[in-house]
């Protein structure tokens, strides 16, 4: 252990903040009988009288209770004590007075748990406070810093943390006042979710009254996630193979599905669990606030929710390691899918000191745990042409379930990815999800090699079309260079209404893919002059979908912004942000048709938010980004929108230096926003895909080029970070692009250098 860990793991835990001091000197002389009548001991429903039959108003009000009881202790503690059939009797005499006395009925009545007709639609409703994400960390040398980060900005906070598994569903907030639940929402951006109120009162672990004797909290935003079980899940599946129905693919997917179904009573029929861990606005009024996590999991059990297991106080960040390790071990015996570890500041008035980032608190991380991996057989290679014509190899395999989704197919990028990773169709590999998420191969088992089995011979020429394939010098992939093939096309056109291009709603693949087949649609232009006679000889298709297919298009034509249109043609090296600059720069389509390259290299003055300080080296440098999206969180929104820069010290690159940078802005804000700016002028730009450390050989082999065009350097050299660690856990899918302000030779300079 280095003598910097030593001195952070042999630390003692820093003071409580002074409040905090304050307080717990407060409670050491409050009278034991003033404690004792602040919470009053829990009373047995099971202890309650039962009244008679012909007391209709005290008997709802004793069912409501016994039976919230019974569905607690049957589907949050799993231990029931009465069988399905007395419950059930119970359940029917409450429906029926409460049809006979509809004025007595409960807020929380367990009826109000059975879903019953569909939905208008999910409304949208902004959350009262922001449900972050969680930042990761892949590495104790990454946790060590993190810690370090949190006792600079706060150096009295404690080293204490609360752990717990980190569970892989769907984010939700639930809103009680008074001890009543009263709305539900999907966490959606952060700023705004979906209302699913309807749905979550048939969660059975979902209490539409919080247990206890109450006082009960004026408002609580009590925040979790929505799971399905893993057996759970295996059953759901086993009944719809049984049924030849799809299978779903994985337990979040399907938790997700069914929440947000309009149809509440489906919703009812899928086992998901609600799992609490924290919460948004919280005004205690009469009852005890929390002051610690760990007290705040206690409560929230208390109140009758299911917390994440194995939750673990852990007195220092040493202790984090090593519960995060435990819980890696033992990953496949939760009960349900989880994809790593929280550790969060264990004082929540710490937590508040210590505030958020534009995309995530300072006093929480998650640890992210590698890729779960499993062997299957590759039984063939299938290559598919892109948009850009590009021709992708794809892995076809035997069904094999990773993480909880059954996997058939993986990409396989590349041939120089094919060669070095030597897969060969026969061979038994190794697959996992990157980041949980997307399938990929890792490589083959080599001892289990059949023997006969061949080196895969890429194609060099389209399956499609037939057309010989290219492939660029410096690049990686092979291309069909015919703009009229058929897959293509297609692809050409699915990007064109997609959310990257126009985004047209209502309109998805599968539809585009029949309009092309039947050669309906040959190119964009003609999905605007499609009428609904059209669109009726389509199987399923109907009255009311062909004329919402047509008002779509027509919407998208009369609404589309320019940035959107140049994004949805789909040029290469054209992406969404480079449209919007686009757009901004030439103002219409007409403009950019008639722009030469010089033109075309021309940037107008690019508004920004900047923030002047030296770092060195990329780690710093996401600090830094974290500190100017703090500075400024009510524009930025989250980091890893394609939008963040750094500049480089011109004074220390002229030395072969280029770790050494002396300010990071931001260029998503509007003008009024500003605090600065990128100047206007031609910029040259250049991409490269991996680790930062290659900019100084970026920067070396682009200076040649511009002398060759007669070109030099009029200002510093800035990184655009497009996809970087907020995007992907893999260094070599990092994708920044070097952009540098040039002039031509003997051409006097503007004199502007940047920021």
């Amino acid at each position: 252990m280095s003598p910097e860990q030593l001195s952070l793991f042999g630390a003692p835990a820093a003071p409580a903040p002074k409040k905090r001091a304050e307080k717990e000197a407060a409670e050491k002389i409050v009278a034991p009988s003033a404690v004792a009548s602040a919470a009053p001991a829990p009373v047995d429903p099971l202890s309650l009288p039962e009244p008679p039959k012909d007391r209709p108003q005290e008997r709802m009000a004793w069912l409501t209770t016994i039976l919230e009881h019974h569905n607690y202790l049957y589907h949050t503690l799993d231990k029931p004590v009465i069988s399905d059939d007395q419950y059930d009797a119970l359940f029917r005499e409450l429906k029926a007075l409460e049809e006979d006395h509809p004025q007595w009925r409960s807020p929380h009545s367990p009826t109000l748990r059975v879903g019953g007709g569909l939905l208008g639609g999910l409304p949208k409703q902004r959350h009262r406070q922001r449900m972050y994400g969680l930042d990761n960390v892949f590495s104790a040398e990454e946790w060590q810093e993190f810690v370090a980060r949190m006792q600079r900005a706060l150096p009295e906070a404690p080293l204490a943390f609360w752990c717990d598994p980190k569970l892989d569903g769907l984010a939700l907030e639930i809103i009680y006042e008074d001890g009543v639940l009263q709305q539900a929402l999907t966490r959606g951006d952060g700023e705004e979710g979906e209302v699913v109120t309807e749905a979550v009162r048939t969660i059975r672990t979902v209490p539409l009254r919080l247990r206890g004797a109450g006082p009960f909290p004026e408002r609580l935003e009590v925040r979790g996630e929505v799971v399905i079980y893993k057996k759970d899940f295996a059953a759901i599946n086993e009944r719809r193979e049984s049924l030849g129905q799809k299978l779903l693919a994985n337990p979040r997917n399907a938790a997700a599905g069914a929440l947000r179904q309009l149809d509440v009573a489906n919703t009812q029929q899928m086992p998901l669990r609600f799992l609490a861990y924290s919460l948004g606005e919280a005004r205690w009024g009469q009852a005890e606030p929390c002051h610690f996590q760990h007290e705040l999991a206690t409560r929230l059990r208390d109140y009758g929710f299911l917390t994440p297991p194995d939750g673990k106080l852990c007195a220092d960040p040493a202790a984090v390691e090593a519960y995060v390790e435990s819980v890696r071990q033992g990953r496949a015996d939760f009960p349900m899918e989880i994809d790593g570890a929280v550790a969060k500041q264990d004082d929540l008035e710490a937590q508040e000191a210590l505030g958020f980032t534009a995309r995530a608190p300072r006093f929480a991380i998650a640890f992210k745990f590698p890729a779960m991996q499993v062997h299957t057989r590759l039984t063939g290679i299938e290559i598919q042409v892109g948009r850009t014509g590009v021709l992708t190899p794809v892995a076809q395999l035997e069904p094999v379930a990773v993480g909880g989704v059954m996997v058939t197919r993986a990409t396989l990028h590349n041939e120089d990815e094919i060669l070095a990773k030597d897969v060969r169709v026969g061979d038994t590999v190794i697959v996992q999800r990157a980041g949980d998420v997307i399938p990929e191969v890792v490589g083959p088992v080599l001892e289990e090699r059949p023997s006969g089995a061949r080196p895969f011979e890429f194609p060099h020429i389209c399956p499609v079309c037939g057309e010989p394939a290219h492939r660029e010098p410096g690049e990686a992939a092979w291309r069909c260079g015919n703009i009229s093939c058929p897959a293509v096309r297609l692809r050409s056109i699915c990007h064109f209404v997609s959310k990257a291009g126009l985004d047209v709603q209502g309109v998805g693949q599968k539809w585009i893919e029949q309009l092309v087949s039947s050669g309906h649609v040959t190119s964009p232009e003609q999905l605007f002059r499609l009428t609904v006679q059209d669109l009726l000889p389509f199987d399923r298709m109907g009255d009311v979908l062909a004329r919402k297919i047509v008002d779509a298009f027509d919407d998208a034509r009369h609404n589309a912004t320019l940035a959107r249109l140049i994004s949805a043609l789909g040029i290469r090296h054209v992406g969404e942000q480079t449209a919007r600059m686009l757009a901004a720069h030439f103002h219409d389509m007409d403009a950019l048709a008639a722009a030469d390259t010089q033109r075309l290299l021309e940037l107008p003055e690019r508004p920004c938010l900047q923030l002047q300080e030296d770092v060195i080296l990329e780690r710093e440098i996401d600090f830094a980004l974290k500190k100017l999206a703090h500075r400024h969180e009510e524009v930025i929104r989250a980091l890893g929108t394609q939008c963040m820069g750094a500049v480089l010290d011109e004074s220390q690159r002229a030395r072969g230096i280029y770790n050494h940078f002396c300010s990071v802005f931001y260029l998503g804000c509007r003008r009024r926003e500003a605090d600065g700016a990128l100047p206007a002028g031609a910029y040259a730009s250049v991409f490269y895909r991996g680790p930062y450390s290659q900019l100084a050989d970026v920067c070396a082999a682009l200076w040649p080029r511009l002398a060759a065009q007669g070109l030099r350097q009029d200002g510093p050299v800035m990184e655009l970070y497009h996809i970087d660690a907020h995007d992907t856990a893999r260094v070599d899918e990092y994708l920044t692009e070097v952009q540098v302000r040039v002039a031509r030779a003997g051409q006097k300079g503007s004199g502007e250098h940047g920021v």
